[in-house]
């Protein structure tokens, strides 16, 4: 696969799948390969099972989360990114910081940092990275929402109640924004 013979490394790690089935590292070679393939589709199952397999893979689960975000469910992205940094703090802290670094428009960086950070219980540097996103990105339900549960974690709830005002009006059908808000308003 790193000579770029992706195909060959497809059928090689196909085969190891086939010989060694609980082999978690064998699905998350399989699954890469599949990935610089163009079969996402089949690389999300390989992912999939690694992460039955070793559901404490960082890669299987930073992987997965990037395949999910390309397809736009960030929810279920944003779930395997704070996976991702629980398995290997340093390591998600690491790389998402050079992301933003290296990308600080991109919005879904600033995403998968906060994620991280929220995991890490780093929540002051959480909500800002999440503020960063949506100033970016107004429309980034997925972000604001996050930003809502970081401000009501901090009790901050006004600031929550307004994001997830926000959010039932980009996405009237995310039923958690919905529950979120009325207990805001509770308290």
């Amino acid at each position: 696969m790193n000579q770029g013979q992706v195909p060959q490394a497809v059928e090689f790690f196909s085969k190891a799948v086939q010989l060694r089935p609980g082999l978690w590292e064998a699905h998350l070679n399989l699954a890469m390969a599949l990935e610089k393939h163009g079969d996402s589709s089949r690389a999300m199952t390989s992912y999939t099972e690694a992460l039955r397999l070793q559901p404490n893979s960082f890669s299987a689960h930073l992987h997965l989360g990037n395949l999910l975000a390309d397809r736009g469910d960030l929810m279920t992205a944003m779930k395997h990114y704070s996976d991702a940094a629980r398995a290997q703090p340093e390591t998600a802290l690491a790389e998402f910081n050079e992301s933003v670094r290296a990308h600080p428009q991109d919005t879904l960086a600033h995403f998968k940092l906060a994620n991280a950070l929220a995991a890490l219980n780093h929540r002051t540097e959480a909500v800002e990275s999440l503020r960063q996103a949506v100033r970016l990105k107004t429309d980034f339900w997925e972000a604001r929402y996050l930003l809502g549960v970081e401000l009501a974690t901090q009790e901050k709830l006004r600031e929550a109640q307004e994001q997830f005002l926000e959010v039932v009006r980009l996405r009237p059908d995310f039923a958690l924004s919905h529950l979120n808000l009325g207990v805001a308003l509770a308290k």
